[in-house]
């Protein structure tokens, strides 16, 4: 960190650090949270947050921090690590993936003892996949879910297997389908007493992942979170939507033969991809740019 020749370059590697420890501080030991170990747990909060910390608090007392810290802050790592905030990606790009429950609001109020049923029977084949696939669940809303995986084969292969667990039999017994849903896909596949998602993915690069020190969780903010929560919006139920410039990177990925191949590259690799709109360009709301999106069952 501080052989970096320029403030920005300083910032940067404060930034990189706290992306690392920040994870573990809330873990750390009560004694270390005064003197000269606040002053340093305050710097590496700084860093985090992309605030210039050192301006503040002395190089010299944040070293000390860490030399007294070291072995209780790879102690707070090693049980972090066990954690499933540990599995969120943090090198970008990151494969970001939004699902919602098609025709939720009126599952609700045509049954709402039902619905509870449902949505908690489709929030645990949702987090099985999670760690299946070693994905991260950002956060969930309602029945929504924002997922975050290292790579976009594997946000994929998690896709399919969600719109496959919800062909194999019914979510709960006794529950129907509502009638007058749009659907994707071939209307055969799709059973009547199971529900229907809409998922879109989008590999983000205009990102920043961010840790919460309260809840010990990982965020993602900035436009490309806006960006894949508009094409799921786009889907109908059973769709996986991706902008065909996404896609296009995906199948050089899987085609690349020099990289080994993989449970979630083999999902990946098997599936139909057709045009969203047949020739036409889409406009997201919130993004100025026209994109063309494509379907992947």
């Amino acid at each position: 960190v501080f052989k970096a020749t320029t403030e920005a370059d300083r910032n940067k590697s404060l930034r990189d650090l706290g992306l690392h420890y920040a994870p573990v501080l809330p873990l750390l030991k009560p004694e270390f949270w005064s003197g000269a170990q606040a002053a340093g747990l305050a710097a590496l909060h700084d860093a985090f947050n992309q605030r210039p910390a050192m301006a503040t608090y002395s190089r010299t007392m944040f070293v000390r921090w860490l030399s007294a810290c070291r072995r209780v802050v790879e102690a707070a790592a090693v049980e972090f690590q066990e954690s499933p905030a540990a599995r969120a990606p943090l090198t970008l790009p990151v494969a970001l993936l939004f699902t919602d429950i098609e025709g939720s609001t009126r599952m609700w109020d045509r049954d709402n003892a039902m619905a509870e049923r449902v949505v908690a029977a489709h929030n645990v084949i949702v987090r099985r996949l999670i760690t299946q696939f070693g994905a991260y669940e950002v956060k969930t809303a309602g029945d929504s879910f924002m997922i975050a995986a290292a790579s976009l084969d594997v946000a994929v292969a998690l896709s399919l297997a969600l719109q496959e667990a919800l062909m194999e039999g019914p979510i709960v017994p006794g529950f129907r389908a509502l009638e007058g849903l749009v659907g994707g896909g071939p209307s055969a596949v799709w059973r009547t007493d199971n529900i229907r998602v809409r998922i879109g993915i989008h590999l983000c690069t205009d990102v920043s992942p961010t840790f919460d020190v309260e809840r010990l969780t990982y965020d993602y903010l900035g436009p490309d979170v806006n960006k894949t929560a508009r094409i799921e919006g786009m889907a109908s139920g059973g769709q996986i939507l991706l902008e065909d410039a996404v896609y296009d990177e995906l199948k050089a990925t899987l085609d690349d033969t020099s990289v080994d191949d993989t449970d979630a590259r083999r999902a990946a690799r098997a599936h139909v991809v057709r045009p969203f709109r047949e020739g036409d360009d889409v406009i997201l709301k919130g993004i100025s740019k026209f994109v063309k999106l494509v379907s992947v069952l």
